[in-house]
């Protein structure tokens, strides 16, 4: 199971992105992961 970002400009910026909605998926599985790891101990 591999982790990645997606890096998406939307702007008018060629240096300016924004990181799509990978960060949110990152965000509630570590929270998933924090809460199997709470139960398992």
């Amino acid at each position: 199971m591999g982790s990645y970002l997606s890096i998406v400009n939307n702007t008018d910026d060629p240096w300016t992105c924004k990181i799509g909605p990978d960060e949110a998926a990152l965000k509630i599985a570590g929270i998933a992961i924090s809460v199997v790891g709470t139960l398992a101990t």
